[in-house]
């Protein structure tokens, strides 16, 4: 059994013992933050197979939960809860079935949440990731071949590895031509809309919603140049949306050289990815991505198997000498 599994096992004992209150009361001070993508029962071909997704109902359940234990707070308002346990809820990307599926469910629980906005996406443009993925699961002949061209060795057999590769070890040159190719290759549906409308974003700021900045085109800023990584920091095209100075990590990939220049921007807080990052600045707020509906499940993820992972790296890393690892 890996350690995952095990402190899974730990939690949900936990839990059913009725010690989740008394667990999580002993952290005060930490400030929870939950991270969601879309908020669909059924996944499209564009997102289909890379775990963004929790249904309507799962919300439901996970926010049923959290208003027992926490006391919610928007991502730019965690320090003034900091005296009790605080969860921030997020949506990264910007998908329209928050708007459509997960806004009703936050208005239920009364509960405030940020999104983070990408400028290509605000202008109904479909994000690479996107993209890519349709085309391999509608069009995979295709798209394999024309993705081979980019990726200097065997593929990936699953969509969402050929994505994952591209992600982590491609340039925004590179993807930009990819998706410049695949476009002219294949019959993407161009009436289709996937992520939020200005009038949906203005609606859902009216409504209390906080939206924060997310890149011009959600590539993976480690594999921007200076000149790139400047442009993708700058949220002027989206001035009248985003409501704070907040900033979500695509994918949570960072290094010093994309820290130094989003905190130079004046963004704060910085929204990571796992529960790591506050080490390397003050400024990160950490996510975690829940999927489960289950009460013991969420309870075992969020205080216990991650809290724990996290400290079992950081050990890890002072054990051996490491340099610090910033995803």
């Amino acid at each position: 059994m890996d350690m995952r599994r095990f402190l899974m096992l730990c939690g949900r004992s936990f839990y059913r013992l009725g010690l989740a209150g008394w667990i999580i009361q002993m952290q005060p001070g930490r400030v929870r933050g939950v991270l969601y993508h879309a908020i669909d029962s059924d996944d499209t071909a564009y997102n289909r197979g890379l775990k963004l997704s929790v249904s309507p109902e799962t919300l439901d359940s996970q926010l049923a939960y959290f208003s027992r234990y926490y006391q919610f707070a928007g991502s730019s308002d965690t320090e003034a809860a900091k005296h009790s346990a605080t969860l921030a809820i997020s949506f990264d990307d910007g998908f329209s079935s928050v708007y459509h599926n997960g806004w009703p469910v936050l208005k239920k629980h009364k509960a405030p949440a940020s999104i983070f906005l990408v400028t290509r996406a605000v202008q109904q443009q479909l994000l690479w990731f996107n993209a890519l993925n349709w085309a391999l699961h509608q069009q995979p002949v295709i798209a394999r071949k024309i993705l081979g061209r980019y990726i200097q060795k065997p593929l990936p057999k699953l969509p969402r590895d050929c994505v994952i590769e591209v992600q982590e070890h491609s340039s925004p040159e590179t993807i930009s031509k990819l998706l410049e190719e695949l476009h002219e290759a294949l019959p993407f549906d161009k009436s289709q809309t996937h992520y939020l409308s200005p009038v949906q974003i203005e609606e859902m700021r009216a409504g209390g919603i906080s939206f924060g900045f997310h890149t011009v085109d959600h590539y993976n800023l480690i594999n921007c140049d200076a000149e790139e990584l400047a442009r993708q920091l700058d949220s002027s095209a989206l001035r009248s949306f985003v409501s704070d100075h907040s900033f979500a990590y695509p994918c949570g990939y960072y290094d010093a050289d994309v820290l130094r220049g989003a905190l130079s921007r004046g963004f704060d807080p910085l929204m990571g990815v796992g529960l790591d990052n506050g080490r390397h600045h003050h400024c990160h707020l950490d996510r975690v991505e829940i999927y489960h509906s289950n009460a013991a499940d969420i309870f075992a993820q969020l205080e216990v198997v991650e809290p724990l992972l996290a400290l079992f790296r950081r050990w890890m890393r002072r054990q051996t000498g490491q340099r610090p690892s910033f995803r």
